[in-house]
């Protein structure tokens, strides 16, 4: 996929409606539906045991967002925390 398509379908995707954003504190509203989706799909279709063990990474980001962490130490510094 070139990357001016790319960019075309990113700038007309949308998970939620405009009209939700002023009455929400969530920092992740416009993610929040797809990952509830997401979340209920892997709880179905998942096989969980006891000794499960989850993993923390960091995604390198620079921009500007409210959600945006930053973590002094570590390779990767600023971010979005999985």
């Amino acid at each position: 996929m070139s990357r001016n398509r790319f960019r075309e379908i990113k700038r007309n995707l949308h998970l939620v409606d405009k009209k939700d954003a002023p009455h929400t504190l969530d920092k992740m509203f416009k993610v929040r539906k797809l990952c509830d989706i997401l979340i209920k799909k892997f709880n179905q279709w998942g096989v969980f045991h006891e000794n499960l063990s989850i993993d923390e990474s960091m995604v390198k980001y620079f921009g500007h967002h409210p959600a945006k962490q930053f973590i002094r130490g570590k390779p990767i510094r600023y971010g979005y925390k999985n």
